[in-house]
């Protein structure tokens, strides 16, 4: 204790609590470690609007639960989130084609391709996308736009994303619509020795793979406000640019990466097998 007892020193105060003196001083480190990945996860999200904690956390290289705990202390959200859509009560069928796919995991790219199209409104009109996916890369290979949507829209998609398939996939996934259910449509699946699958009528979950994709694909298009666009050039041009962003940037959370980068570590992997089965078999092994 001072002279006179007028305060008393830290060293003091610490004895008498029988603390060490480094103690008082101590300041946390979560904190600051805290208010540093906010910032890094507001970049990431001021680049990839829709992405939430999961992309956030494998853009970053860091657990996701983490980057929960700061997203939720910082209240930081995407900045662009999907509204919920409303159900709807389906009438069945009977389906003129069988779903072949329904108990088949792919182990590689280029086995089964998906397609289907969506409607975009642009100026008191509809403009209409036709995509063609690989379900085992997430990759879109083939795309086509028209503002119509017939057999021509999804004969092009898939004619453009055969022609960049490696090898042909066993089968070609859609709906019963009347767009691929035309004689032109199935003729050329069949001209191309693929088989032809389709989900059953009123169960548009069974092509989840494609439900999922527009889902995600119209928020990074902001398909809700096209019309912030001039021209309908400027619209197809921005509908491209996404795509690429779909296949060359946007992870997706089931493959850990972007889908091109997925297809081609696939490729390079089931080319070292094909490899070492070639190498085997010369020499009588």
């Amino acid at each position: 204790m001072s002279q006179d007892n007028q305060y008393i020193t830290v060293q003091e105060l610490c004895n008498c609590l029988d603390i060490s003196k480094s103690s008082i001083y101590y300041e946390k480190k979560l904190p600051k470690k805290d208010l540093k990945l906010s910032k890094q996860i507001i970049d990431v999200i001021n680049k990839n609007k829709t992405y939430g904690h999961r992309r956030v956390a494998l853009e970053l290289n860091i657990n996701k639960k983490r980057v929960l705990r700061v997203m939720r202390l910082f209240n930081i959200k995407p900045l662009i989130t999907r509204s919920k859509k409303p159900r709807y009560k389906y009438k069945k069928g009977e389906s003129r084609f069988e779903n072949l796919i329904k108990t088949i995991c792919p182990i590689r790219p280029y086995v089964i391709l998906a397609t289907d199209f969506t409607y975009l409104r642009f100026k008191n009109s509809f403009l209409y996308l036709a995509t063609v996916l690989d379900i085992y890369t997430k990759e879109i290979l083939g795309y086509a736009v028209s503002t119509r949507h017939t057999q021509n829209l999804v004969l092009e998609a898939v004619k453009y994303g055969l022609s960049k398939c490696k090898t042909l996939p066993l089968f070609i996934h859609s709906d019963e619509g009347s767009e691929y259910m035309s004689d032109a449509y199935i003729n050329y699946v069949h001209s191309q020795n693929i088989e032809l699958s389709t989900s059953d009528i009123a169960s548009p979950w069974q092509n989840g793979f494609k439900e999922s994709f527009y889902s995600q694909f119209k928020l990074d298009l902001g398909a809700k406000n096209l019309n912030r666009f001039d021209t309908l050039g400027e619209v197809v041009g921005h509908i491209y640019k996404t795509i690429y962003y779909h296949n060359n940037q946007r992870i997706h959370t089931t493959i850990k990466t972007q889908p091109v980068k997925f297809r081609n570590q696939e490729l390079a992997k089931w080319s070292d097998v094909c490899c070492d089965r070639l190498v085997s078999k010369k020499m009588g092994t």
